[in-house]
């Protein structure tokens, strides 16, 4: 019996043994379980930070490149608008802006001398008379000449006038250079001046009068105009003639005779003007100021192209270095 009791005691310590080997296994395999399930957990949560830290830079990137496409749409187009104006403007403005035939009627009127008195014995020189020999006799007819002169009734006066008249048939053509216009930026607006109108002029003339005439007055009125038709005083007229109307030509060619056409002209290259660089500019305003940091019309919208041409090759070289920085490894290495 006692040692039925012993082996049923061995028997029951040793199935309680196996229950606690059992149980301390077990207890350690659900302790190492939940040790590894916090490490996953811990992993996935610096794995999901990483994803929307990556996510958040990626949307960065992409609104950067959407920006930069926008800036580059933008100086695609005024490119094109400032190309575009300047051979409008170069080749325009280069061709007469107006041309008209216009038809000019010359007449000047001038007086050849101050008034003279009329006398039957003629003038008196400080001499004599102009007809009289030196010596005795000029001295003798010179005092005759002064005892007549106080015996001679008023004859009046007279006085010389030249006139000239003559028909001009003029075609002209007006333009302006687009290197003399001159273009500065001031506060945000477009400035232009140097509007100047050039002339282009063809000329036929048609004299019709080239004659001096002599007035005579009689107590203040007019009593009768004689033309002069000897030989010295057509040579007089026609060469009053020529010096009035080489003076006439001088002030075609250099626009002084139609100042009226100049304004014309002035208004049409400001609308002109306006026209070409309304499209890429809001302000445009006009003056006569002379600046010495203005650059001719030409040579502004070259500038402004320029410059254009720079900030796009900065925008692309950014976009570049901003796409190598986000490739993955795998990226670099398919393009290496």
């Amino acid at each position: 019996m006692e040692n039925s009791l012993g082996f049923l005691r061995k028997l029951f310590s040793t199935i309680l043994c196996c229950f606690l080997i059992v149980l301390a296994v077990s207890s350690c395999d659900m302790w190492a379980n939940r040790a590894e399930i916090l490490s996953q957990k811990e992993l996935l949560g610096k794995l999901q930070e990483d994803i929307q830290k990556k996510k958040s830079e990626l949307e960065e990137t992409e609104n950067q490149f959407t920006y930069v496409s926008n800036q580059i749409t933008f100086i695609n187009n005024q490119t094109k608008l400032l190309e575009n104006a300047k051979i409008r403007i170069e080749n325009t403005l280069r061709q007469p802006l107006l041309q008209t035939n216009i038809k000019y009627p010359l007449v000047r009127k001038d007086s050849l001398g101050e008034p003279t008195k009329r006398t039957v014995f003629g003038e008196k020189t400080p001499q004599g008379k102009k007809d009289s020999s030196d010596g005795w006799f000029q001295k003798k007819s010179a005092e005759l000449y002064d005892q007549l002169k106080t015996l001679e009734p008023d004859w009046g006066s007279y006085n010389d006038d030249v006139l000239i008249v003559v028909n001009y048939d003029i075609d002209a053509k007006f333009r302006v250079d687009p290197y003399d216009i001159k273009l500065s930026k001031i506060d945000g607006n477009i400035v232009v001046s140097g509007i100047h109108p050039k002339y282009e002029i063809s000329v036929e003339k048609t004299p019709l009068v080239r004659e001096i005439r002599r007035r005579i007055y009689i107590s203040g009125v007019l009593s009768s105009t004689n033309i002069k038709h000897d030989k010295d005083w057509i040579t007089k007229a026609r060469d009053n003639a020529d010096k009035y109307e080489e003076r006439f030509q001088q002030g075609l060619l250099a626009g002084t005779e139609l100042p009226f056409m100049e304004a014309s002209v002035t208004e049409i290259a400001k609308t002109f003007i306006k026209a070409s660089l309304a499209p890429i500019y809001r302000d445009i305003k006009f003056d006569n100021v002379e600046r010495p940091d203005s650059l001719s019309i030409v040579e502004f919208l070259q500038r402004e192209l320029t410059d254009y041409n720079d900030r796009k090759n900065k925008l692309q070289d950014g976009n570049r270095n901003t796409a190598s920085k986000n490739e993955t490894p795998d990226e670099k290495i398919e393009q290496n």
